[in-house]
């Protein structure tokens, strides 16, 4: 466990791993702890494609990745998920939120998500990387949508705020 721990510390500080992050990392994490990190600084692993899909898929097992909501390379079908979804590579699936569910969701790459929000969901979504979305907003539902890039392709019904993040 200590060798993919230094190893992601040391690719992070090629990417420019802040010092107070260097700092905090410590020497040993096991890979629950690693995801945490990972999820945590979630910008700076996009913005750096930190790190590679291959590595994930290579390093982590597949029903660790879909406990926390991390979806590579794969199928995924949720409702009412919480804390933050991440969904790289070529994914696809679904997405459902009713009653007062709450997200944080990344999408990446050439993945396609189907979102249906309802009830009184409040769920914000950052496309990157030309990633194709579809959107049903209903009842008193909340759905923001920030494109970072201009190749992301966003269909929505209902009322949905689009925004250029840069």
């Amino acid at each position: 466990m200590d060798k993919l721990n230094n190893e992601l510390k040391k690719q992070a500080i090629a990417y420019g791993l802040c010092e107070q992050w260097t700092n905090d990392w410590s020497e040993s994490h096991n890979k629950q702890e690693l995801i945490d990190m990972w999820l945590r600084g979630i910008d700076f692993a996009v913005e750096n494609d930190y790190p590679t899909n291959e590595f994930i898929k290579e390093h982590f097992e597949p029903e660790l990745l879909k406990e926390n909501h991390i979806f590579v390379d794969s199928p995924f079908n949720g409702v009412n998920l919480d804390k933050k979804v991440v969904v790289c590579g070529k994914s696809d699936g679904v997405l459902e939120f009713d009653k007062f569910s709450t997200c944080d969701i990344y999408i990446r790459h050439e993945c396609h998500a189907h979102i249906r929000a309802s009830g009184c969901s409040k769920i914000f979504i950052n496309l990157y990387d030309g990633a194709n979305i579809t959107i049903k907003q209903m009842e008193a539902a909340k759905v923001y949508v920030y494109l970072h890039g201009s190749n992301c392709h966003v269909k929505y019904e209902g009322e949905v705020f689009v925004r250029n993040s840069r």
